[in-house]
């Protein structure tokens, strides 16, 4: 019985919703993303406070470079034709009232991950990107 339904579990398309809450649950505390019309918003707290918000049209992400950098605990997704391309538009509100604007040819994250916790998360962006550039992209494999 136990066969049929790891099976059957395996069988099921992943969602975008799913993708989501997975990411947000590996991602922990200290942010969270979301998606809304193409735009990937990433909200990054510290000790409740606001400290920065990135948005960026997953469009201009490229889906080959998300990397989990062990070293400095960094998931890693450049822009497409990185370092030149900046495509991240990062608010900084945290620098007093009026904020701090600044395009950065990169999103990231701080993450302190095993490796396969890392792959796994790795995994998970790449579907999400892709997903978002074909809706009818279809993945049914768990990201762990």
């Amino acid at each position: 019985m136990s066969l049929s339904i790891s099976f059957y579990v395996n069988a099921q398309e992943i969602t975008m919703e799913y993708t989501l809450s997975y990411i947000n649950a590996k991602l922990g505390a200290c942010c969270s993303i979301d998606v809304n019309k193409g735009i990937l918003n990433a909200v990054f707290h510290e000790r409740g406070q606001l400290m920065r918000e990135d948005n960026v049209n997953i469009a201009e992400l490229d889906d080959s470079s998300v990397k989990y950098d062990d070293i400095n605990k960094m998931l890693v997704i450049n822009c497409k034709g990185a370092p030149n391309k900046k495509c991240v538009n990062r608010d900084i509100p945290a620098y007093g009232s009026k904020g701090v604007y600044r395009p950065y040819a990169r999103i990231s994250w701080e993450v302190y991950l095993t490796p396969e916790k890392a792959a796994a998360l790795e995994k998970a962006f790449e579907f999400m990107i892709r997903k978002v550039m074909d809706p009818k992209y279809k993945r049914t494999e768990p990201f762990e």
